[in-house]
């Protein structure tokens, strides 16, 4: 894991330049089986240096890529990302760091103690009551994402 000092510029970093958001995931492989949908928890870093990103992947791995832009004389965008228990682990280590996206990840850790709370396997199907509460969660860090940290009412029944 990163030093104080990293974690610190890492999170000046997710503050600045990340996304931190819920994914809901309904294939058929799952509905053939009769499960419920698959939420998981993104970190997603972008950035026009590829230097920057390419040092978040040495640490901590995941996935790398190249956004495609196709707006004339833009600077080509390169994004870091991770998932689930690694995204969560990251965002404990930065959370003393953090200001602007606090509210986030204290939605993040609710979301992940769905996960901790209901011993999820790969094609389990959920209670009622679990996807609810994700599917709230998902929406309320969207609604924060969106509105500058405030939250908004949504009604949206989206991967159910």
């Amino acid at each position: 894991m990163a030093s104080k000092i990293q974690n610190a510029y890492i999170a000046g970093i997710i503050d600045g330049e990340g996304s931190i958001f819920i994914r809901c995931q309904n294939n058929l492989r799952r509905r053939a089986n009769g499960c419920s949908s698959e939420f998981f928890l993104v970190l997603d870093v972008g950035n026009t240096d590829k230097n920057l990103i390419n040092y978040l992947y040495s640490l901590f791995g995941g996935t790398t890529g190249r956004r495609k832009d196709k707006r004339p004389n833009t600077k080509p965008m390169f994004n870091w990302r991770v998932t689930s228990k690694k995204a969560m682990s990251i965002l404990e280590a930065v959370y003393p760091y953090m200001i602007v996206k606090r509210q986030q990840v204290d939605i993040a850790r609710k979301f992940q103690q769905t996960k901790i709370q209901t011993s999820e396997r790969r094609y389990n199907k959920l209670s009622t009551k679990t996807i609810k509460k994700r599917i709230y969660l998902m929406n309320a860090l969207s609604s924060i994402n969106r509105y500058s940290g405030r939250i908004q009412r949504r009604n949206k029944n989206v991967c159910i």
